[in-house]
């Protein structure tokens, strides 16, 4: 990229060394035809860079130009209402992820209680098969 800056300052110092003088009003005159090629011919390189440059960016025109940056306006309301759908979804698919958590908490605590009630019944069977074996061991 072109340096203004140092562009500036190169056309002033261009102004002193070729002795362009100021006006009555405090302005500078214009450079010479020759100022001006010596000026070029420094900064050729730069120049010839920031038209690759321009270049560069005429070929993209067309891309940036395209239809769908042009219909960008247009496509708004469709981008907003698939927005709005988006954020509806995500909070449905929030509920029921919360829902589906509240099913698997319930399970494990149905699992659990059925666990223990099957624990329970397995002692009970126990205690009765050990009074029907000592029935039976006291009528032998």
């Amino acid at each position: 990229p072109i340096d203004l800056p140092a562009l500036d300052a190169s056309l002033q110092k261009a102004h002193r060394e070729l002795g362009a003088t100021l006006h009555d009003d405090g302005g500078a005159m214009p450079l010479s035809p020759l100022a001006k090629r010596i000026l070029v011919g420094q900064r050729e390189a730069e120049l010839v860079q920031a038209a690759d440059l321009v270049q560069q960016v005429q070929k993209l025109a067309p891309s940036l130009d395209s239809s769908h940056v042009s219909d960008m306006p247009a496509s708004i309301p469709t981008l907003e209402e698939a927005e709005r759908r988006s954020a509806a979804n995500m909070i449905r698919g929030s509920a029921s992820s919360e829902n589906v958590q509240r099913l698997i908490e319930q399970y494990a605590e149905l699992m659990t209680l059925l666990n223990e009630k099957m624990v329970a019944w397995d002692e009970t069977l126990v205690r009765c098969e050990q009074i029907i074996d000592r029935r039976a061991g006291t009528t032998a």
